[in-house]
């Protein structure tokens, strides 16, 4: 059902199918990619104890442009990400909880998140 193979629990009842007219990415390369969509889980990243493991298994957006190219321009991820893509996102993509200006996303396993890339950008120094 969903993109990725989620924990038990997950997402949480919390989470909803809601359109979002402007939602941002940080990736590498324009256009992006399917996988510059996969969550911290899937790229088998190690987990921080304060994250859970649902959300670490989301697709993190963010609802204001400033936030992806403030993550892209972190220090482990400025010479990875480069592009900031904005995208358009209809009911029916999957499920998201919304937490203050970050998104956390799971991804229906039919919606290719590159279909809803309106736009992608440089990040400016």
């Amino acid at each position: 059902m969903f993109r990725e193979e989620l924990p038990d629990q997950c997402p949480p009842h919390e989470a909803v199918d809601v359109a979002y007219e402007r939602l941002y990415r940080a990736v590498p390369a324009d256009p992006p990619l399917n996988e510059h969509f996969d969550s911290h889980a899937r790229l088998g990243k190690p987990k921080p104890d304060t994250v859970d493991d649902c959300r670490w298994a989301s697709c993190s957006l963010f609802t204001h442009r400033r936030k992806a190219t403030n993550v892209a321009k972190l220090p482990k991820l400025r010479p990875v990400c480069q592009f900031v893509a904005e995208l358009r996102v209809d009911v029916g993509a999957g499920l998201s909880q919304l937490r203050k200006q970050h998104v956390d996303f799971w991804f229906y396993k039919e919606f290719d998140p590159c279909t809803a890339v309106e736009n992608c950008s440089g990040v400016e120094a």
